[in-house]
């Protein structure tokens, strides 16, 4: 019999092998969230520069 095979396998050791895994997980989240802001921004930038640019000129139309 190899020793290997008559080594227990304790659950703490398990713990270990994942040390740092929610700080991954928490970190590639944020990434993607702030990914997800910027998209938003970048989008609502440009609409309402579009609003903004279609109001005033309606304003403008009736002012004058």
């Amino acid at each position: 019999m190899h020793a290997s095979a008559t080594t227990q396998h304790s659950p703490r050791a398990d713990l270990a092998d994942e040390t740092g895994q929610a700080t991954a997980e928490y970190g590639l989240v944020l990434v993607a969230a702030a990914g997800i802001a910027a998209a938003l921004m970048a989008f609502a930038n440009a609409n309402i520069g579009k609003l903004f640019t279609s109001v005033l000129s309606k304003i403008l139309r009736a002012a004058s």
